[in-house]
């Protein structure tokens, strides 16, 4: 059984990690201060470009940067004839699309953020995700995730959905919708409908450019994408998102509503559960295998490098050495792929080995690992330079891009944590601090800007750990290292 744990009372960030047996098995993470362009968001955007040499249109959305709608993602009028054509030739692989023009009014969605350099990617296909449904209202039919295996629950799931399904409506059906109830997926439609309704209402009084749904909930999030189907225990340390998820789960799944606990203990949740600790390894370049190997993780612009090594390791077989270290890698590196929302393009520099046989048990080993990954991804064989190479579907900026900026103090050669993620990890740790040394002023030493972004962005969440540990906190900015912080005691009782 899973638990499920969420952090929000630092006020900036809110985090939420998914626990099976004490280990981290997934990792969401949110800043308040999110720009808002985010992925699942939709738009009423206006044409401003065709590019028939790219096969695009470039559409304004608001962004400083228009984005980019391949013309495959726009669907026809919006007809009953013409959806079920589109779904038809869709199926033969023979798409027919609707023709746009310049200026014109179209009802798009995020699928790609902007990344530096290039826009934000849409889709004309707009879907609305729920927990165990998803609204397409652009094609027709009853699709049932391919991850549920077993043909009689696949079957039953669809007979379900199709019996309660409107007309002119398709429907997928979720990989957490395995073993549901009918009165759960009942729910979760009825919800996705009113969604729409009230979606369809305001893209009819909207002018373009003009955000008519946003996919930016977090607590919305965390019931669609991280509770697991065996979840135990619910533990949130701010009333407001535990209310917020007892209103969401009311709708979505009753049945989860008394796995909710509220956390008021003055010690940090995460720091309670013991996995703070673990999280800051996420920040890390370097991850050490439990034989003593290592792998590596560069991210670039173009790709994400992960190299193996042996490390510490100790094998008087070279070969067997390399293959049990290889097997180790991969396991953790599909799970730091998901923790740290690594996408695009992956290459894995594995040791090497001269038995094909082994190449090919590393090989399943890791599709293995990857299979309950939410990403879509394709895994090619080991080449014969001994590299595995995979892609996987960017869901979400990575780990990396939200919480770390290039140090100018490096030449631009390493990255440290923002000064919003620096923040919150030193008002964390200074709350963990104060449960064991409770003092009546507290001084937190920290970089100006991080300094200013304390009084400027956090300046309720100080005054809320103020009253709950009956101290006065003074912030100082001084000259220290990039991402450091300190925390000294000014007098105590």
């Amino acid at each position: 059984m899973s638990t499920v744990l969420i952090n929000a009372r630092e006020g900036i960030e809110i985090r939420a990690v998914s626990l099976s047996n004490g280990e981290i098995v997934s990792y969401y993470y949110s800043s308040h201060l999110r720009t808002g362009y985010e992925i699942g968001n939709i738009y009423l955007g206006r044409v401003v470009s065709i590019e028939r040499g790219l096969d695009a249109a470039f559409v304004d959305i608001g962004l400083d940067k228009h984005a980019f709608l391949p013309l495959s993602n726009v669907p026809p009028a919006e007809t009953g004839e013409q959806a079920t054509e589109v779904a038809e030739q869709k199926r033969r692989h023979k798409p027919k699309f609707r023709k746009i023009h310049i200026n014109q009014k179209i009802l798009v969605q995020i699928v790609r953020e902007a990344i530096e350099s290039k826009g934000a990617q849409l889709t004309g296909f707009v879907v609305i995700p729920g927990r165990y449904l998803v609204l397409s209202p652009y094609e027709r039919g009853i699709r049932v995730s391919r991850k549920i295996v077993n043909e009689a629950e696949r079957e039953r799931l669809r007979r379900i959905v199709s019996d309660m399904a409107p007309p002119n409506f398709a429907f997928i059906v979720r990989t957490a919708a395995e073993g549901t109830r009918k009165l759960e997926l009942a729910k979760d439609m009825q919800y996705l409908l009113r969604l729409y309704k009230r979606i369809d209402e305001t893209v009819k009084k909207s002018a373009p450019p003009s955000l008519v749904y946003s996919d930016a909930d977090f607590t919305n999030k965390v019931v669609r994408e991280v509770l697991p189907t065996d979840v135990k225990q619910i533990i949130v340390d701010d009333a407001e998102q535990f209310n917020r998820l007892k209103e969401l789960l009311a709708v979505s799944s009753p049945c989860l509503i008394n796995s909710l606990q509220l956390y008021d203990s003055p010690k940090p949740l995460f720091d309670y559960y013991g996995i703070e600790e673990k999280l800051s390894l996420l920040d890390e370049q370097e991850v050490t295998l439990p034989s003593g190997g290592r792998i590596v993780i560069e991210q670039t612009e173009a790709l994400v490098s992960i190299d193996v090594n042996s490390g510490s390791t100790k094998g008087s077989n070279t070969e067997e050495t390399a293959f049990q270290t290889n097997l180790e890698a991969v396991e953790e590196i599909a799970r730091q792929l998901r923790l740290r929302d690594l996408g695009g393009i992956i290459v894995i520099d594995l040791i090497d080995m001269a038995n094909k046989e082994n190449q090919a048990i590393v090989d399943r080993r890791l599709r293995a690992a990857m299979r309950h990954d939410s990403a879509k991804h394709t895994i090619l064989p080991t080449n014969k330079l001994g590299l595995l190479i995979l892609s996987r579907q960017r869901l979400r900026p990575s780990l990396l891009e939200t919480t770390t900026t290039v140090c100018d103090k490096c030449n631009g050669k390493k990255r440290i944590l923002n000064s919003r993620r620096l923040a919150a990890k030193a008002l964390r740790k200074l709350q963990s601090y104060l449960v064991s040394n409770p003092s009546e002023k507290i001084k937190l030493v920290v970089p100006l800007n991080v300094a200013e972004t304390l009084f400027n962005e956090m300046r309720d969440t100080l005054i809320t750990v103020e009253q709950r540990f009956k101290t006065k906190i003074l912030i100082t900015s001084e000259q220290l290292l990039a991402g450091d912080y300190q925390i000294l005691s000014v007098s105590t009782p």
